[in-house]
């Protein structure tokens, strides 16, 4: 199994056409999804907060639905 932090990037770079992770976008990711915190993640615009939730669901194997 790939190590989280290699599995984020991949799926970042496979599904979302991106290169890299920004450091505070793993970070709460990984608060969020691994750790099972509630977590806030505020950034300014264009920063790339959409990445943060559009990773999660792509790391889950279980199903979301989103209504």
């Amino acid at each position: 199994m790939l190590h989280l932090a290699a599995q984020m990037m991949h799926l970042a770079a496979k599904t979302l056409k991106i290169n890299n992770l920004k450091s505070q976008q793993a970070a709460a990711i990984d608060s969020y999804y691994y750790l099972k915190k509630d977590t806030i993640f505020l950034a300014p615009t264009g920063f790339g907060k959409s990445v943060v939730y559009q990773i999660a669901p792509l790391l889950s194997t279980v199903s979301i639905s989103v209504f």
